[in-house]
């Protein structure tokens, strides 16, 4: 499998967003998580949780992919429960991971990181959303809040790792087939309002994106995101892989 991994602060004091790629077994799994921005150490809560997630997939046991993603999840988050009662504090993240092999897909999301599929010209999201946004969507669509409502509350989230117990957890209980052209965007929220704006006024511009060598679209899609400017920016990870 062919796949490039970029990162940006974007407007931020600090890069809270942690990913990784590592070949596990005969699967590649890839992981993005996207520390909290509230909380104490965002930074701290998304890097302890790509390691303790990782860690679990390398030497846990399990006789499903799904029951294996779904341990390697439960250790990340009593990973992040520990690492901030040690330092007196409060953290979370957002956790997104996948793992291919033979042909199939896997996910596990708990959060608003999204998971998209390029396939035929067409960029379909596959995990769910455990934000606020449709929510606050409906709400903003019956004239019951503000566009400013809509905008700052749209990123609350209803499900994180914090250590407490997971509210919402997506995760594949049937494998999902990929097809040769495929190729897949593992990244964190930062890449939204980038791809709001391209889908509504430039669309055309994800096929060129997504024509290019696989190596080189992560950055390019990175580029892209810097050249919009969103004046309040978030941390933007992305990972794009090709199955086939």
């Amino acid at each position: 499998m062919d796949y490039s991994f970029a990162q940006w602060i974007g407007t931020r004091e600090r890069q809270e967003d942690s990913g990784d790629v590592m070949q596990s077994g005969d699967g590649l799994v890839m992981i993005v998580c996207d520390g909290m921005g509230g909380h104490d150490a965002g930074d701290v809560a998304s890097q302890t949780a790509v390691n303790a997630y990782l860690d679990m997939l390398g030497h846990a046991s399990a006789n499903s992919i799904p029951e294996l993603m779904e341990m390697a999840l439960r250790h990340a988050n009593e990973a992040v429960r520990e690492r901030f009662a040690n330092l007196k504090a409060h953290g979370g993240t957002t956790l997104l991971s996948t793992y291919f092999s033979g042909g199939v897909l896997w996910w596990i999301s708990v959060g608003d990181s999204p998971l998209y599929l390029w396939r035929q010209s067409r960029l379909i999201r596959l995990n769910a959303d455990h934000s606020m946004r449709s929510e606050m969507e409906q709400l903003f669509s019956r004239g019951q809040v503000s566009y400013q409502q809509l905008v700052r509350q749209s990123h609350y989230l209803r499900s994180a790792l914090t250590g407490q117990e997971i509210d919402e957890i997506d995760v594949t209980r049937v494998p999902y087939p990929l097809l040769p052209g495929d190729k897949l965007l593992v990244s964190s929220d930062g890449i939204e309002a980038w791809l709001e704006n391209v889908r509504l006024r430039a669309p055309q511009k994800l096929g060129q994106l997504f024509s290019l060598p696989t190596s080189r679209i992560a950055q390019c899609i990175i580029d892209e995101v810097m050249d919009f400017a969103e004046p309040n920016q978030d941390n933007t990870t992305v990972i794009v892989a090709e199955p086939f």
